[in-house]
């Protein structure tokens, strides 16, 4: 089989600045470094669900999660100096406030949400209210005394009386809730003329306060006497974040040195009348700084500068390894035309197409080329886009409007085209039909829009169905994909659902059965009508879209699938089909490509499918891959050789792409770590 290994592609993840955990578990908000917020589903086994799309000058600070009414509300804050409510369905803002104080540092929600405290940068820490309807946001309610300095850390007691913030001037505060007056000042340790910047500050309900700061020192205080209890210097460079579990019993931190350290309390009754902490632990999975610390239950969460998330067992931070989860796309960035042989790469900010160029006689390999860069106007990240297949059109959109531009590969040339009620069509999902007529859009509103190319109208729409649980919320659409005869269109949105539509009637034609886990991706086979379905758990299905059911294969197979793919920690995040060979199908993670042959059994015991010593497998000189469609007779070939794989497709029968990102490469765009000095260097 003939190989292109992709390196060129270069998207940079983000680091992450802001972690959050929905007031039931269920869900983490990471706020990135771009502005992007992602939102994982931790219940069902640790997986992206959906992005909302930040902008230029924006910035993620802070998250809070607030349930009430039995609904849960995310709200964030950042440099820009706005307080926003976010629609978890549509992926926009609901309504932004202004803080009325500058950049925002910190801001947190008291324990029944109704009031949030925002520290900002001119030294005043401001109150809001939370609505009662979703989508109104906050309301400003009052300020209270200026202080010398930025406010950058802030909590409430857990009888919402007091408020404690840290400062850039080196001091802790504590102030009365309904006066917004200072009651108690503690001014920390510092060197010099510098002022020690108070990072982070908790309290517990024995009102015992816990103190992160630019020293390295994490600080326990008395919060009702404002005296010192105990200082732990067991970080060498700022402490960043800390978090404390539910027992109070607990305490995390971490920061600029990349260590998250563990302290726990010796003697857990909260009654007693000396309460001593110890440092129980330390674990040292990131590279860079450790920006935020999210806990919830048994979790601990912990992300940064390296882009990576980290998920340790709380209970034995030092002894336990932690499930490490990939900063890479978990959805298609790229799309090829088999038969241009072109890549579109989507970008926060830009699109790029790449010409992937043709081997020569000599048998060396093609440089790839880049065609064209689009970069559309407007602050807001692109949240989609998509390449028609003969090359002419490219579509993209943000949460404010689709955008459509006319190509002429040849001319090397784009051309804007004005579509009616662009604002209306904006979608998280879009598709060209296969002989380019027809762009389909799956609008933030909730409609599979059918537009004409011809005419750049809509010449027709679906409603997508709204969420079991309420009707009226429509889930937002995570995949979406078009059969090869232009017959079928498939759409997937957050709640599990895959409805399938008949292009040729414009009616709806099936919703799937609901699967036992989150689908992640799904793709039809060549033939047309057979849709592949595969799941969090790495399981996948076949599902024959004409019959409505499953195909025999699947209702032999599915439910007893190899062990070796199912306990994979990495997720399918995408399908590719071998034109050459019907049967054979290439579904692969960030980590990993798995063959599977639809015309063999699958092997009973694991005992034959082989992790990475996969000689067949082997790329020659020449840049092919030798029988990685049949290996030694055995179905299910897992090849993990391939670094951080973005995409795989297939150009021409027995011609395969693999696009990867090389962590080492990811890795030169980050800043320098905190120079730590070695035994023997």
């Amino acid at each position: 089989m003939e190989l292109h290994r992709c390196r060129f592609v270069h998207w940079q993840p983000q680091p992450i600045d802001a972690l959050a955990f929905s007031t039931d578990g269920q869900y983490l908000a990471v706020g990135r470094a771009n502005s992007d917020i992602e939102i994982w589903n931790v219940a069902n086994g640790w997986h992206w669900e959906r992005t909302i799309a930040g902008g230029e000058n924006r910035s993620v600070r802070s998250l809070i999660w607030v349930c009430m009414k039995s609904q849960q509300r995310l709200l964030s804050a950042g440099l820009h100096g706005n307080i926003t409510e976010w629609n978890l369905q549509a992926l926009k803002p609901f309504r932004s406030t202004d803080s009325y104080g500058g950049a925002v540092w910190c801001m947190a929600a008291e324990n029944s949400g109704e009031r949030i405290a925002a520290g900002c940068d001119d030294g005043c820490i401001r109150l809001f209210r939370l609505n009662d309807s979703v989508g109104e946001g906050v309301d400003y309610i009052k300020s209270f005394t200026r202080q010398e300095g930025r406010i950058l850390s802030v909590c409430w007691s857990h009888d919402s009386a007091v408020i404690f913030s840290g400062a850039s001037d080196g001091t802790i505060r504590k102030w009365d809730t309904l006066t917004g007056r200072c009651l108690q000042r503690i001014t920390v340790e510092s060197f010099g003329k510098e002022k020690t910047l108070i990072w982070a500050v908790r309290v517990l309900k024995d009102m015992t306060v816990i103190s992160g700061d630019s020293l390295g020192h994490v600080q326990f205080w008395d919060g009702k006497q404002g005296t010192l209890l105990k200082s732990f210097s067991q970080h060498v460079a700022d402490v960043l974040t800390v978090a404390v579990d539910d027992d109070e019993a607990t305490v995390f931190a971490a920061g600029v040195d990349n260590k998250v350290t563990a302290f726990q309390r010796v003697l857990k009754d909260p009654q007693a009348p000396v309460q001593r902490w110890v440092c129980s632990g330390s674990a040292r999975s990131h590279s860079h700084d450790v920006r935020a610390l999210a806990l919830f239950g048994s979790s601990l969460v912990s992300g940064g500068v390296d882009t990576k998330l980290c998920v340790y067992a709380a209970q034995n931070l030092a002894n336990c390894r932690p499930l490490q989860i990939a900063p890479f796309p978990q959805r298609p960035i790229i799309q090829s035309v088999a038969s241009l042989r072109v890549l579109l790469c989507q970008h926060p900010r830009m699109l790029e197409l790449w010409y992937l160029g043709v081997e020569g006689e000599d048998h060396e390999k093609p440089q790839p080329v880049k065609l064209l860069e689009i970069q559309p106007k407007g602050e807001e990240h692109l949240i989609s886009s998509a390449l028609s297949a003969d090359g002419s059109w490219v579509a993209c959109s943000t949460v404010f409007g689709l955008k459509l531009f006319k190509i002429d590969l040849a001319e090397l040339s784009v051309q804007k085209v004005v579509v009616h009620n662009a604002a209306q069509l904006a979608g998280n999902q879009m598709v060209f039909t296969p002989e380019s007529s027809l762009l389909l859009v799956s609008t933030l509103t909730g409609r599979l829009e059918v537009l004409d190319l011809a005419s750049l109208s809509s010449k027709h729409f679906f409603l997508l169905k709204g969420n079991p649980v309420a009707e009226s919320i429509v889930s937002p659409a995570t995949h979406m994909e078009v059969s090869s005869d232009g017959q079928w269109v498939a759409v997937g949105t957050v709640d599990n659902s895959i409805q399938v539509f008949n292009l040729d009637t414009l009616q709806r034609h099936v919703e799937l059965p609901a699967l036992d886990s989150q689908h992640t991706t799904f793709a039809f086979h060549p033939t047309g009508s057979i849709l592949v379905v595969a799941c969090v758990t790495n399981q996948f299905y076949l599902f024959d879209i004409e019959d409505r059911k499953l195909t025999d294969w699947s209702r032999e197979y599915s439910h007893r699938l190899p062990q070796d793919l199912l306990r994979r920690r990495e997720k399918i995040t995408g399908i590719a089909f071998n034109p050459g060979q019907p049967s054979s199908l290439l579904l692969y993670g960030h980590s990993f490509i798995c063959h599977v042959d639809l015309e063999k059994p699958v092997p009973v015991s694991d005992h034959g499918v082989k992790k990475r010593r996969l000689a067949p497998a082997a790329e020659d000189t020449n840049g092919h891959l030798n029988g990685c469609a049949n290996v030694a007779g055995n179905n299910f070939q897992i090849i993990t050789k391939y670094q951080s794989v973005l995409s795989v497709h297939f150009l021409k029968a027995n011609s395969l792409v693999v696009v990867e990102l090389p962590w080492l490469k990811v890795m030169q765009d980050f800043p320098d770590a905190l120079h730590r000095p070695r035994y023997g260097t």
